[in-house]
């Protein structure tokens, strides 16, 4: 008998535990958050950018708020906001920046 039509001789696939594809899963999971120190460093971003917007004037929190925060695209928030496009794209440059310097300065990035 050819080889490809005795496949009915093999004994059929046993199944695989539940544990352990649980446990490939999180071996292999390509995701970050999986990781712990991965998201304890994810943590501490957070609470310094959060600590870093509160202290920075209310026009620049606004904007990186709705832009990030809430993923306005800036065309709603100049109309949440009630300014021109042009000023939001400003006040956002300028806050992104001043963000960006604060981090550093506190030496988070």
């Amino acid at each position: 008998m050819p080889g490809h039509l005795s496949h009915a001789r093999l004994a059929p696939p046993r199944p695989t535990p539940p544990w352990s594809r649980s446990v490939t899963h999180t071996v292999h999971s390509p995701h970050p958050y999986a990781d712990p120190a991965y998201r304890s460093l994810a943590r501490l971003l957070a609470l310094a950018v959060a600590e870093e917007l509160e202290s920075m004037p209310a026009a620049q929190r606004q904007v990186l708020v709705l832009r990030y925060y809430a993923d306005l695209p800036i065309r709603e928030i100049a109309l949440v906001l009630h300014v021109p496009e042009g000023t939001i794209k400003s006040r956002l440059h300028t806050a992104q920046a001043a963000m960006r310097a604060r981090l550093r300065q506190v030496k988070v990035i």
